[in-house]
Formats: C-alpha cells, sequence, structure tokens
C-alpha cells in the first residue's frame, strides 16, 4: 500500500514537471513584436530641376571693342607690351585739297628712322600705347573724305625692332576746326576668332585755311553768274564797308536826335 502511494506521488510529479516544461517551452516559442520593424521603401517619382538661367549681375564687364575687320583670320596669340605712336599732324590744310596722313607704331625698341619721312610741316608728336604682334589702324573724321592708301583692309605685323605704319590720303570738306579721329587696335586670337582690342584712341584738331575757302567760293560764284572774281570781290568789299559805316554812323547820333526822329 505505501509502495502504491509513492509511485502515485512520483507519477505526478513527473507529470507536473512535463507541463512546466512544456508551458515554458510554448511561452519561449511565442512570437513577439519586432522592436525595430523593417520599412519598405517607397518608389517617389522624382521631377528633375530645370537648368538653371545666368542672370545679369548688372556689374559692367570690358568688352573688346570690335572693327569691321574682326573677322580677318589671323593666328597670333600674344602679350600686350608697351609701344610708342608717331605721326605729323597735317596743319594747315585747305579746303578741298589732299594732304597725306602718316602714322606709325613701334615697339619697345625704337628704330633711328622712325621720324624720317613723314609729311607734313608740323611738329611730330609721340604718345605711348600698347602693342601687340598684330595691329588695325583706321582714320576717321566727319568733315573729310578719306581714303587709305593701298586699298588693304589696315592688318599689320609689328616686326621686332622696327615701325607698322599706315597712310591716307585726306580730302577737307569745310573750313574751320576741324577734327580727325585716329584709332589703334591689336588684333588677339581667342579661340580661333580673332578679336580687335582698342588700346589707343587720340582725336587731332586740323585748321582748314577760311581765306582759301572763301576764295573758292568766289571763283565758283563767278563761273555760275559770268562775273570775274574781281568784280565779286569788289562788291562783297563795298558791301562790307558800307555796313561798317552804317554801324559807325548810327553809333555816333545823339539821343536827342533818335527822339527827334520816332513818331
Amino acid at each position: 500500500m505505501a509502495r502504491r502511494n509513492t509511485l502515485v506521488v512520483v507519477t505526478g510529479l513527473v507529470a507536473a514537471a512535463l507541463t512546466a516544461a512544456g508551458t515554458l517551452v510554448y511561452l519561449n516559442f511565442e512570437p513577439t513584436a519586432d522592436p525595430h520593424p523593417t520599412v519598405k521603401p517607397t518608389t517617389v517619382p522624382v521631377t528633375p530641376f530645370p537648368t538653371p538661367t545666368v542672370k545679369p549681375s548688372g556689374i559692367p564687364t570690358r568688352t573688346a571693342t570690335t572693327t569691321t575687320d574682326a573677322a580677318t583670320p589671323t593666328t597670333t596669340t600674344f602679350r600686350l607690351r608697351d609701344g610708342q605712336v608717331v605721326y605729323r599732324a597735317p596743319s594747315p590744310m585747305r579746303v578741298n585739297e589732299v594732304q597725306r596722313v602718316t602714322v606709325r607704331v613701334v615697339g619697345e625698341e625704337a628704330p633711328p628712322d622712325l621720324t624720317s619721312g613723314l609729311p607734313g610741316t608740323g611738329g611730330v608728336s609721340v604718345a605711348p600705347a600698347k602693342v601687340g604682334s598684330a595691329l588695325t589702324a583706321d582714320l576717321s573724321g566727319p568733315d573729310f573724305q578719306i581714303t587709305r592708301v593701298g586699298g588693304d583692309d589696315g592688318q599689320r605685323e609689328l616686326p621686332d625692332r622696327d615701325y607698322a605704319e599706315w597712310a591716307w590720303d585726306v580730302r577737307p570738306q569745310k573750313s574751320g576746326k576741324l577734327r580727325l579721329d585716329f584709332v589703334l587696335y591689336v588684333a588677339k586670337d581667342a579661340g580661333g576668332v580673332p578679336i580687335h582690342y582698342r588700346t589707343y584712341a587720340h582725336e587731332v584738331e586740323v585748321d582748314v585755311n577760311f581765306p582759301y575757302s572763301f576764295g573758292k567760293f568766289v571763283k565758283d560764284y563767278g563761273a555760275i553768274t559770268g562775273l570775274s572774281v574781281p568784280v565779286i570781290v569788289g562788291a562783297v568789299g563795298t558791301f562790307f564797308v558800307w555796313l561798317r559805316k552804317k554801324k559807325r554812323k548810327k553809333t555816333d547820333r545823339k539821343p536827342e536826335e533818335e527822339d527827334a526822329e520816332k513818331p
């Protein structure tokens, strides 16, 4: 009887132990929530940004001055260096008479004959200027008929220890103090495209003889009217003398005489 009771107790203890173990196994294998869940990536369409447009900043930039000869091909590249511009002003001049204006440009080393042979009677003017190995020059004036000597495009190569030269035939169209504008350009190759930079500009004042202009007018007017030049000159002189006497007579009159003539 005692042995049976002991067997029952042992059997109960074993059953209890198995039940407890099953409970623990169940608890250990029960799925739990993931503290860091994995989120699947979502594809979002991306709109491309537009190409940015560069707006002007408002700050002026130095641009090259392009002449009409800018399209002339050149392969010359260079650095600007110090040089000189030499010319003789064509003064005085006469209306419709042609004078030749010659300008020479030299680098740092000037040859001894730089100023020899320059046409004109005035003094020689020398001015500093930036130069390069390829040059272009232009002469203009609103009251002149100007023709480039040689009829070329004005392109010049500046040799070492020598000068480049340009010449123009200049014919004034009227009298007075007139203006000639000389401009020097340095041609620079920018990626195969020649660009002309203005490195020197100078205004030359030219005196054109008025008596000669007046004499030419009288001669032309006489040819039109059939009158001789002395007759026209005499008539003009008589008119100016009469006008001067009339002005002097009016100045010498007394105030009371002028009052007496008034109504």
